[in-house]
């Protein structure tokens, strides 16, 4: 072979080896990062020092430099507090810490704007408490934001100004901010209240999906989570124009839901659980095309719902629990219906169960508990196969209830309750 030949693979060979090698102040910080958890799961491939951090349990870096571009520590059970090491970690672009136990630990008041290739930040559900910094507010490049709080009582997250914390954040496809509220307000989902959420868990809030110190106070007269609908309809139809993922569930916000929400025309998921809305169904929702979940639980809806939403093509969780003044009727279905999840328990939905019900192929949820429907349950619910929870009680059905074994059985199911 070629000397030139040669020495060409050789070079190719150590660029490529040093390539994949992590930069020695990358290590640095990811130990002491790891030094300051008080507990967390064992990490597999497990950090150890002298060895290449590329390669550790949750963390990615970037071929060419060795910087730490991704680090997922979620799921790890780890407590304690985040310190600033994090922040060393410049080049971060996918950070993920939700679903720990850091059970009411503030984050750092300050560090979080040095990470500003960030494009995920996930927080959620892992306890933090406080005020939300400053420092999220200016990662200009993030396109998904999750800093939701469900399962912790010493965690409660809050916000003084919607407005300060999104108005820069103009990339944002997905924000997820369950149960943080105003300075002055109350997480509905932890103090107990009549809006706190039915037995099953609602889509957006499983466990398994997927959040500050007092040391920021906003000087601006804008609006906080809890202020009047138009407020903050208003500046989230502004400041993030491409959102196609809006959760808000918890946050005492108030109604009704104002007409600039609709500029959002590529929402394709709306979670607004436990809100104090008090107001009808905006017809305008019918018109989000791309709307895949819609979940408006425990919000004091009144009025007929829009029944041209049953008919959107690409909707597959509708769940309007909890909403005793909510009228309406189930459409005649249409066939390959993508609907997964059906939840209208304890409105005031009436009228006969249609036939076409059989049409919901992929209908693994179906909660019509509480309602004021009548007459024969259709046999055509035999079709529903891909049941897992099934509740039509406490409505006025008459006559036998048809076979719900089909040839291939009910084998998914696993909640039934009819009378």
């Amino acid at each position: 072979m070629n000397p030139r030949t040669v020495l060409l693979l050789v070079l190719v060979s150590l660029v490529s080896s040093r390539a994949h090698q992590c930069r020695s102040d990358q290590a640095l910080a990811l130990l002491q990062l790891k030094n300051d958890f008080s507990s967390m799961i064992s990490f597999s491939p497990p950090w150890i020092p002298d060895t290449n951090c590329c390669n550790w349990d949750g963390v990615i870096c970037d071929t060419a430099s060795g910087f730490v571009i991704s680090l997922d520590l979620s799921n790890h059970n780890i407590s304690g507090e985040i310190s600033s090491s994090l922040f060393e970690l410049t080049s971060l672009r996918r950070l993920n810490l939700a679903n720990n136990a850091f059970y009411g630990s503030p984050l750092p008041p300050v560090g979080f704007e040095k990470l500003g290739d960030l494009t995920y930040l996930n927080l959620s559900n892992s306890g933090f408490a406080g005020q939300i910094p400053s420092g999220i507010s200016r990662l200009k490049k993030l396109v998904s934001l999750d800093l939701s709080t469900f399962f912790f009582e010493q965690g409660e997250l809050n916000i003084p100004d919607l407005r300060v914390l999104i108005e820069g954040l103009s990339n944002l496809k997905e924000l997820y901010l369950d149960g943080v509220v105003g300075e002055d307000e109350v997480n509905l989902y932890q103090k107990g209240n009549h809006a706190s959420p039915p037995l099953f868990y609602p889509s957006r809030m499983q466990p398994t999906h997927g959040p500050l110190s007092p040391h920021h106070q906003s000087a601006s007269t804008g609006v906080n989570l809890s202020n009047n609908s138009m407020d903050w309809c208003q500046v989230i139809a502004e400041s993030t124009p491409g959102l196609q993922a809006l959760s808000l569930s918890g946050c005492s916000l108030s109604g009704p839901i104002h007409e600039s929400l609709s500029k959002l025309w590529n929402l394709s998921v709306i979670y607004l659980y436990s809100n104090n809305l008090s107001s009808e169904i905006p017809e305008f929702f019918g018109n989000f095309l791309h709307l895949n979940e819609l979940g408006l639980s425990y919000c004091k809806l009144h009025g007929l719902f829009p029944n041209k939403m049953f008919q959107l093509k690409n909707l597959r969780v509708l769940e309007l629990a909890g909403n005793s003044k909510l009228l309406g009727f189930l459409p005649v279905f249409p066939k390959h219906s993508p609907l997964e999840s059906l939840d209208i328990g304890s409105t005031n939905f009436s009228g006969t169960l249609p036939e076409s019900l059989g049409n919901l192929k992929s209908l693994k949820k179906l909660y019509l508990m509480d309602c004021h429907f009548s007459g024969l349950i259709p046999h055509s619910i035999g079709n529903l196969t891909q049941l897992v929870y099934l509740d039509l009680s406490l409505n006025g059905f008459t006559g036998a209830i048809p076979p719900l074994v089909g040839e291939r059985g009910f084998q998914r199911l696993f909640f039934l309750t009819i009378t």
